[in-house]
């Protein structure tokens, strides 16, 4: 298939999007899909997977856990069925730089 979004992080961080918004890894020279569902993606050097979704939410990922992070005009934390979400008072560009990229 084809992505419509590519991020490389470095040689071995390697993740992208296709047309239906489903997510893939480059591991061991093929690409594996991950669960969920993003627009555009990003993933840091420590190995942390950002990205933001249909409605503009911005979501984290790592081991497994899906963190998401609303933004809005005040902070509060809650958690939700073991995973925990904060809501920020920032603005998109502040939190993900490398996401301009296909926008």
């Amino acid at each position: 298939g084809k992505l419509k979004q590519i991020y490389v992080s470095s040689r071995d961080l390697i993740v992208g999007v296709n047309d239906y918004n489903e997510i893939y890894q480059y591991v061991n020279n093929t690409w594996r899909q991950i669960d969920g569902s993003l627009k555009y993606v990003a993933i840091s050097i420590d190995g942390i997977l950002w990205g933001i979704n249909n409605y503009s939410e911005i979501f984290t990922r790592q081991d497994n856990l899906i963190s998401q992070t609303y933004l809005n005009n005040n902070s509060q934390t809650t958690n939700n069925n073991n995973s925990q979400t904060t809501n920020y008072e920032q603005s998109h560009s502040n939190i993900i730089i490398g996401l301009g990229v296909g926008l």
